[in-house]
């Protein structure tokens, strides 16, 4: 009787949990909708319509699911269910980080968490371990041999699966964000004489899209290595740095009058350029990047934001 006990009051512990997740989740995308649709508009090729109506199947759904695993309602159902979703999560996500892309999922919406793609997909490993071990507990009784065989295929695909995505997300880390920088050198030098007068130095571009600042970990990275090179370079030597600002309508004033406001309420001391969209796809920058380019124009160093400290004190030696 016992061990039947303690594992129904691990169900109801579990599908509680989970269910109050994704509740959760679901709930603080309600107050994001605009900007969950939009992620959704990155990921699937369609109309603005479309994006909306998948954002607010997703929303409905996880709101849904976790009611029901709260109350008991076809737990292992739902749990079978929520282990599909969550696999398209874990390979979108992980397609994006092997692509060194930044998804802007608004995964909890309002209850903005600043998880970075790397740590979110090791959430939702752990949130589809609990939910494997979930199916398995409301699984029918079955005989001993086959239970024990069917506990092991489980665990071994889990295993390698894991492995998988855990390499994905390593070895993202150990490569250079493959940047086609010449257009982006084009771009900047037609446009701001003082770059062009620096180019017999070392000089740092900056490819920010401010959509990516919505993850607080990429902000404070951000924000950590222009500190780093205002406390450094006077305001001479700054001439060497450029700011582009992906932008869908670059050449509207103000569009220019906005970004300036945004730079001075950032202390950002740094010149800057609202660039178009065409360009940011001719570079292949998915994601907010620094570039630091040798005289001749080639590429010294290129990260995606976040980059970490090690890095931080790489661009700073090479500038």
């Amino acid at each position: 009787m016992a061990p039947r006990l303690n594992r129904e009051s691990t169900i109801s512990l579990l599908s509680r949990a989970l269910g109050g997740v994704f509740i959760i989740s679901g709930v603080g995308k309600i107050f994001t909708l605009a900007s969950f649709s939009a992620a959704i508009s990155e990921i699937v090729q369609g109309t603005s319509f479309v994006s909306n109506a998948i954002a607010a199947i997703l929303i409905a759904t996880e709101i849904l699911g976790g009611i029901a695993l709260i109350v008991g309602f076809m737990v292992r159902r739902f749990s079978l269910f929520f282990c599909v979703l969550l696999s398209v999560f874990l390979w979108v996500l992980s397609s994006a980080v092997a692509q060194g892309r930044e998804i802007n999922c608004a995964c909890f919406g309002v209850f903005n968490l600043g998880l970075t793609n790397r740590s979110e997909i090791l959430l939702d490993l752990a949130l589809f371990n609990c939910f494997s071990l979930l199916i398995y507990l409301t699984s029918s009784p079955l005989k001993q041999t086959t239970r024990k065989f069917w506990s092991i295929a489980m665990a071994g695909v889990f295993l390698v699966a894991q492995v998988v995505f855990a390499w994905i997300v390593d070895i993202s880390k150990l490569t250079k964000l493959p940047l086609q920088i010449l257009p982006a050198i084009t771009y900047a030098e037609l446009h701001n004489q003082e770059f062009t007068k620096e180019s017999r130095n070392n000089r740092l571009l900056l490819l920010l899209n401010l959509q990516d600042l919505e993850c607080s970990s990429c902000s404070a990275d951000l924000f950590a290595l222009c500190d780093a090179i205002k406390s450094r370079y006077h305001d001479e030597q700054r001439r060497r740095f450029l700011v582009l600002f992906k932008s869908k309508d670059p050449t509207n004033a103000k569009t220019s009058i906005r970004l300036s406001h945004w730079m001075k309420a950032n202390e950002l001391p740094f010149p800057f350029l609202a660039v178009p969209e065409s360009v940011f796809e001719e570079v292949n920058c998915f994601k907010t990047s620094v570039v630091v380019i040798g005289p001749s124009g080639i590429d010294l160093f290129s990260g995606v934001i976040p980059i970490g400290g090690r890095n931080r004190q790489a661009i700073l030696q090479l500038l």
